[in-house]
């Protein structure tokens, strides 16, 4: 047991992977480690250091999110083509969002984090992107200052 992690388990296909889940008065996140190319010790540690400070991450990577994808939503993607029942297609038009409106549609689920250096935070967009989910990945550990956010959807394809 992990005073700041909880309990983490091994994955039975891959037991250098731990997947555990965090509870508290502000999230409610599954966390998978990769220890990938380092120790187990130092991608735990990353873990823990983004665990500690999860409102300020999210907070970062929701600035992320506002940066690399409303213009993408407002800018088409607030349309939708649906099939109905006569084969017809109808388009569904959502309003243009601002940035305030937008983050607010992200539901932090996940954090992940692979070696001593990669931290992917997962958000639901509660169908803002259809079946997309969204990553906010850094590849610089606990520095967010590249981070890029990026879509994903249900099927692990960009």
């Amino acid at each position: 047991m992990n005073k700041i992690l909880g309990e983490l388990v091994s994955q039975k296909d891959c037991p250098e992977i731990l997947v555990g889940h965090v509870e508290n008065e502000s999230y409610n996140v599954s966390v998978e480690i990769d220890p990938d190319d380092c120790t187990l010790e130092s991608a735990t540690l990353l873990a823990e250091n983004i665990i500690l400070s999860l409102k300020e991450y999210d907070l970062i990577a929701r600035k992320i999110i506002n940066r690399d994808l409303l213009d993408t939503y407002n800018s088409g993607e607030n349309e939708c083509d649906q099939a109905k029942g006569d084969v017809s297609v109808e388009t569904t038009r959502n309003p243009k969002l601002s940035s305030d409106e937008f983050q607010k549609f992200f539901t932090l689920k996940s954090v992940g984090i692979c070696g001593d250096n990669c931290v992917d935070i997962l958000y639901d967009t509660n169908n803002l992107f259809s079946d997309h989910s969204v990553y906010v990945t850094s590849f610089e550990g606990v520095d967010f200052g590249g981070a890029c956010a990026q879509l994903f959807n249900l099927d692990g394809e960009e």
